[in-house]
């Protein structure tokens, strides 16, 4: 059932998940990514990741990676290297965001409080970042919200000259995707 303890619980899982990218992060950004040369990743038959895997394991995988390139990048190519971990730091704010709404929603409906969820303040512009975010990246804004338009929460604002555009780094920073989770997160443990 899609209670108070399930939807805080898949929350909790979205949190730790960008936590240990965020790890993950610190750990590229350090010449612990010099470690990497030589490893690789194995994608088993059975979906499972071996490790730096002995060529017995390799016999079937589905697919190998080689975590060489990591460090040769960085060393190589460091504009390159920054530019992937910046991706890699969007793909977890995405997951982030995304996942929290979509848990959100499924909450609100299974507890009939859809109507309460959206007269909070940050409602439509979690709505339409969500949207972008789950797409193509490029701000669709809702026929429902037009009506509301420009959209703003939090010092940032969605308007209509932004319709089909790609989103912008900035209206979506780090600390707004935060802020936004812990909205989205605060309203599930308050209500219901």
């Amino acid at each position: 059932m899609r209670d108070k303890a399930w939807a805080i619980s898949r929350l909790r899982s979205v949190q730790n998940s960008a936590v240990a990218i965020y790890g993950a992060m610190a750990l590229l950004n350090s010449s612990a990514s010099l470690s990497l040369s030589g490893l690789k990743v194995l994608l088993t038959p059975d979906g499972s990741l071996t490790f730096n895997p002995d060529p017995a394991e390799c016999v079937g995988a589905r697919y190998e990676v080689d975590l060489s390139q990591i460090p040769q990048n960085r060393a190589t190519e460091p504009s390159l290297f920054e530019e992937k971990l910046a991706q890699f730091w969007a793909a977890s704010r995405r997951n982030l965001l995304v996942e929290c709404f979509e848990t959100l929603w499924a909450y609100a409906e299974a507890q009939h409080l859809v109507k309460d969820l959206q007269a909070q303040p940050w409602y439509r512009f979690a709505r339409t970042i969500r949207h972008s975010m789950a797409h193509d990246l490029c701000i669709r804004i809702h026929q429902k919200d037009r009506p509301f338009l420009p959209i703003s929460w939090c010092g940032k604002s969605i308007d209509a000259s932004m319709e089909g555009k790609e989103m912008k780094r900035d209206l979506l920073d780090p600390y707004i995707t935060h802020a936004l989770f812990d909205e989205m997160a605060r309203w599930i443990v308050e209500h219901g």
